[in-house]
């Protein structure tokens, strides 16, 4: 039977006031991220996406762009991060890939069932692909949205998303 996993904000703060779980931690990220470098073609977006993920994961009260660069990087990479996830070609498939073999390794078994769900995200303007005037399950009623679809996997090892697609209205 699988336990559930809770998120304790308490649990991560004082994980990383811990200076030897701090460099234990930073440790096993860098050699873990090290499977995805493939998928990047350059070397300062392999260390872009390594400060993002890093930020993420720290204990910062707010995890968007410019605190996790001000925080890990300083001033002068808030934009290059920015533009990490605007402008930067990488090889997306070759990400997906590679997080779905790891995730098979980690969490994979002969037991296990695959779920399917949507996840609809509230959006002004139309700007955005696959933006409509659309059922909107977030809100419970039909509003200017985008929809999602997700893959996930739970098992006797643990769970985890597999999957994902944007869902594009045919109009």
């Amino acid at each position: 039977m699988m336990n559930p996993t809770m998120f304790n904000p308490i649990a991560l703060e004082a994980w990383y006031s811990d200076e030897g779980n701090d460099f234990l931690l930073q440790a096993e990220l860098e050699n873990y991220l090290q499977n995805y470098f493939p998928c990047f073609f350059l070397q300062p977006q392999r260390r872009l996406f390594q400060t993002f993920v890093q930020g993420l994961l720290s204990p910062l009260e707010r995890k968007s762009i410019e605190p996790i660069a001000l925080h890990f990087s300083g001033e002068k990479y808030v934009r290059p991060l920015q533009q990490f996830f605007t402008r930067s070609r990488f090889d997306e498939q070759l990400l997906l890939d590679t997080y779905q073999e790891l995730l098979a390794e980690q969490i994979g078994a002969g037991r296990g069932m695959l779920s399917v769900d949507d996840t609809s995200f509230v959006k002004k303007g139309k700007h955005s692909a696959g933006v409509r005037r659309q059922y909107c399950g977030r809100l419970g009623k039909t509003e200017n949205c985008q929809s999602g679809v997700f893959l996930a996997y739970a098992g006797d090892k643990g769970y985890g998303l597999v999957d994902y697609d944007l869902y594009i209205p045919k109009e």
